[in-house]
Formats: structure tokens, sequence, C-alpha cells
């Protein structure tokens, strides 16, 4: 078995207003470092990117706190009825992952399962086109109205999605949250790093972190907002960071 050493400077006092992803790989060593004596050993030629592990973190964030709320609006097309997220804008079919309002012609609709439309309306499938009444989702991505519009008129969805990743895709990029916030995610990357490498002194790690960081979320949630009705979808899309793993000298495997 060998051993991943993280390179990088130690963390030293920041008068800055972000904690930019430079400065959150340092607070990651940071975690890691003063909560056990040994490197994470790595039981693969698998170099993990840190960049990846905060992007990761950054995602899953977004995702237990729902900070980047979104609403899309476009125009129904008649006689369609599944509209895949791609086509409220761009890069939402990667990111949006729960709803709390889907809408036509400013009338909110009813959402049900499809189990529960096969059990109300067992004949759903061979309806005319009409005004919708209801909504159900149709796989990770996508919605579908019943009935199927049958006018060209507004259709609104409300919900939450993943941050961009192209906005935290270089060094001096910074996590769009509050500052107090910024250093759960390079504790969060920690985690992933240690439940990657399971071991005793990794497990020591965890029980200190995910206390913080559980604890962290919960206060980000209840600031943020309160609790509602949503609807969760897919948690893996092809475009997530957990996809984009590659080979870095941020942390260097050692043979």
């Amino acid at each position: 078995m060998s051993d991943l050493t993280i390179t990088g400077t130690a963390v030293t006092g920041s008068s800055s207003t972000v904690y930019t992803r430079s400065k959150l790989r340092q607070w990651f060593r940071f975690y890691l470092d003063n909560l056990g004596t040994s490197n994470i050993p790595d039981s693969s030629d698998t170099v993990i990117d840190t960049n990846d592990l905060l992007l990761m973190a950054y995602e899953e964030y977004a995702r237990q706190t729902k900070c980047f709320d979104v609403s899309y609006t476009i125009t129904a097309t008649p006689d369609t009825a599944i509209y895949d997220f791609t086509l409220f804008g761009s890069g939402a079919g990667e990111r949006i992952f729960a709803l709390s309002y889907v809408g036509y012609d400013s009338e909110e609709l009813d959402h049900q399962s499809l189990t529960d439309l096969n059990n109300t309306e067992p004949n759903w499938r061979e309806q005319d086109s009409g005004k919708p009444r209801i909504w159900t989702p149709w796989g990770d991505s996508s919605i579908r109205f019943h009935p199927a519009p049958d006018s060209a008129l507004p259709i609104t969805i409300e919900g939450w999605e993943l941050p961009n990743p192209s906005t935290f895709d270089s060094d001096d990029d910074y996590p769009h949250i509050l500052k107090s916030d910024q250093q759960l995610i390079a504790m969060y990357a920690a985690i992933l790093a240690t439940v990657k490498n399971p071991n005793d002194e990794n497990a020591i790690r965890q029980s200190v972190l995910f206390p913080q960081w559980n604890e962290g979320t919960k206060k980000a949630v209840r600031r943020i907002h309160g609790t509602g009705d949503t609807v969760e979808f897919g948690k893996y899309t092809d475009k997530r960071a957990a996809s984009r793993f590659n080979i870095s000298n941020t942390i260097t495997n050692i043979t």
C-alpha cells in the first residue's frame, strides 16, 4: 500500500473577503494534517485531484442547503408533454436537482408520481391535449404534463440547482456562499478524501469532521430558508465533478 502526500503551503491568516479555491486547498490540508499523523493511504494507482474534491464538496453543500434557488420560464409547445430541464436554460439540465413549483399559464399544477397518476387516471396516455392539471417527474432531468399542453402558454419551474462548475474552475475562484460557510467546503473535501481511503486514523478524522459539517450545514439551512415540499431528482449527472477525476500534482502518489 502506498501513501498520498498532500502538497501545498501551510494555512496562514488572510484579510480577504472570500476563501479562494487556492486557500481552500490549504484548509483541506490543514484539516487532514491536524487530525492525524499519517498520510492518507491509497490502495490504487489513482491520484485524487483536490480541486475535484472541492467541487464535489461545493455541490454537496448546495444540495444540503438548497442555497441556489432558480426560476425558469419557457413557452409550451402544443401537444408536447415532456420537457427536459435543458430547455429551461443553459446548463440547467446538469444542475437542477429539486423542484418546489411547476406552473402553466401562471397556475400551479398538482404534483403526482407516475404511480399516483396511473392509479387516479389509468387511461391518461390516451387522453387528448388540453390545459395541464398535473405534472410528474420523468426520469432524472425531465417533467411530464398531463394532459399535454394544447396552447403555447408559459411554463414556469422553480427549485434549486447545483453551482455552475465554470464559476469554480480556477485558483482565484471562490464558492458563492457566505465566507463563514466557505471553510465547510474544504472540510467536506477532507471528509471525501478520508472516506475514499478507509483506515483507523481516517475514521478518527471523520468522527471529528462529520459533526462539524452537519452542524454547519444545519445552521446554513436555518439561515437561508425554512422547510417546504420539494421533489428530489437524480443525484448524479454526466457533468458532475464525480465523473471528472483526473491526475493532478495537487496530491502526489508516492510509490
